[in-house]
């Protein structure tokens, strides 16, 4: 697991984007080295879609309010 304070969700936690509406299950969690845009090292949530599409995210764009827990009784089957 990243270091960052900001990450809490573990894996097999599911999320809705709160704009699309769409849910995605967090895969993992990782740390991404890369120049740009974002620094190396930073932490990302691994997270897929619906139709089974693996998606990175920064954590803290992931946890800036786009998306939304779901308690395991709303979450899709």
């Amino acid at each position: 697991m990243p270091s960052s304070p900001i990450f809490q969700a573990a894996k097999g936690t599911v999320f809705r984007h709160r704009k699309r509406g769409s849910t995605y299950t967090v895969v993992a969690s990782a740390t991404l080295q890369t120049n740009s845009p974002i620094s190396d090292d930073a932490s990302v949530v691994i997270y897929q879609s619906e139709d089974g599409k693996l998606w990175v995210r920064p954590v803290d764009e992931f946890f800036d309010g786009r998306f939304e827990e779901l308690s395991p009784k709303d979450a899709p089957p």
